[in-house]
């Protein structure tokens, strides 16, 4: 078939159609003028039809928000108030909603009758400030140091953590006087929080004084967890060790390869038996050092005397400690005594007593042997505040060594 021949056949079905719709008509109106209010119920049927067709075509479900259509969420995050959704016939779809949240707005979509869509947004904004938070309070760096930040942290109930936001200003440590650090963080709305921190600066001594944190008795429940925190301050320290507690013996294996130094303090520490004789003594020392070689590889010719040079207990053996004393340096061994005592071995001592104690031991001397014990709860409290304190002061931390320095207390037997 040409297209002409199919234009053509196109035109008469148009015609015929046309011709029926006159008929029709012509019909309809012969029947109203025969029943005039025939013509009136079609014309009224006619226009509900249209009204009903218009209201299917223009129609969309609905869904209504509970709550602000405009919400704070920089207090406590988001949270749905809720909301409700009809379809045109006014029947509940609101399990069909969808909801989708994007930073500044929440969509709630819905589709009902005919798949007609219904959609409404909620908007969200930030009106809160982040939180700032110091770790510590005021600040004194005493005779000078280089001031090591305490710490400070940023959450935002809209950002989350904002720590590493926070702009810290400088602080002049060479400038002595009052001085202010601030934090200041900014979220992604523009709120801004600050907070100061008072640092004191006092004159610098002429040299740098020295601090040698030393721990008997160990290692015990809690040496774990002074060597975390010695690792986390970037501290080292001396351990003199013992076997009093045969299951934490690996620790001694850890405490050198963080860098330590492992020295003796005996195997049993039992005063009775060790200062009964000298032979005692030094087959006591011996199964130590041994024990000490198997953990770390080596053995070592550091010790410190139980009670230590100067202790009474030995008094059960007459001139023991002279003769002991007189030992070490014929069989190649420094002994440690200290000029810093924590007081931390004494019944019912406390963190604030031991940290006390030990800065004003340390105050005014140029090197410290601080004695301490990780075997006591109340010494791992009070040490994170004691090297702080050495660190506001400008103290160096050393570990002792066998050419280094030592204190020797005079004997008393």
């Amino acid at each position: 078939m040409t297209y002409k021949e199919w234009t053509k056949e196109v035109r008469q079905i148009v015609a015929r159609i046309s011709k029926m719709v006159r008929e029709h008509n012509k019909k309809e109106k012969e029947k109203d003028q025969k029943n005039p209010r025939r013509r009136i119920v079609r014309l009224a049927v006619r226009a509900v039809l249209l009204v009903f067709l218009a209201f299917l075509i223009f129609s969309h479900p609905k869904i209504t928000l509970k709550g602000a259509e405009k919400m704070d969420v920089g207090t406590s995050g988001f949270e749905e108030p809720g909301y409700t959704a009809t379809d045109i016939f006014g029947r509940d779809i609101t399990k069909k909603v969808k909801v989708e949240k994007s930073r500044d707005k929440v969509t709630y979509t819905v589709r009902g009758f005919l798949w007609k869509k219904g959609k409404v947004e909620r908007d969200l904004y930030d009106g809160t400030p982040p939180e700032l938070k110091l770790v510590g309070g005021d600040t004194v760096l005493l005779k000078g140091g280089t001031y090591t930040e305490r710490g400070v942290s940023a959450t935002d109930a809209y950002d989350g953590d904002l720590t590493d936001k926070i702009v810290i200003s400088e602080l002049d440590t060479s400038k002595v006087g009052t001085q202010e650090i601030t934090y200041t963080v900014a979220d992604h709305a523009g709120n801004v929080a600050t907070a100061t921190r008072t640092v004191t600066v006092k004159k610098r001594p002429a040299e740098t004084p020295i601090v040698y944190l030393t721990f008997d008795d160990g290692p015990g429940p809690y040496t774990q967890e002074f060597l975390d925190l010695l690792e986390e301050e970037e501290v080292l320290a001396t351990f003199f060790v013992t076997n009093a507690a045969p299951k934490y013996q690996n620790l001694i294996r850890t405490e050198a390869a963080n860098g330590n130094v492992v020295a003796i303090h005996t195997y049993s520490h039992n005063y009775s038996q060790i200062y009964s004789s000298e032979e005692a003594f030094w087959e006591d020392n011996d199964a130590m050092n041994e024990i000490i070689e198997q953990q770390t590889g080596s053995k070592t010719t550091m010790l410190r005397f139980p009670g230590g040079a100067s202790n009474t207990v030995s008094r059960i053996t007459t001139g023991i400690m002279t003769q002991l004393i007189a030992d070490c340096e014929e069989r190649g061994y420094q002994y440690y005594d200290w000029n810093v005592s924590s007081g931390d071995a004494a019944t019912g001592s406390y963190s604030e007593a031991i940290y006390n104690n030990v800065i004003k031991g340390m105050s005014g001397q140029k090197e410290s042997i601080v004695l301490m014990h990780d075997t006591k709860q109340s010494t791992l409290e009070a040490l994170p505040l004691i090297i702080q304190w050495a660190k506001d002061n400008g103290y160096e931390f050393k570990t002792l060594s066998p050419d280094g320095f030592t204190v020797h207390h005079t004997p008393n037997n």
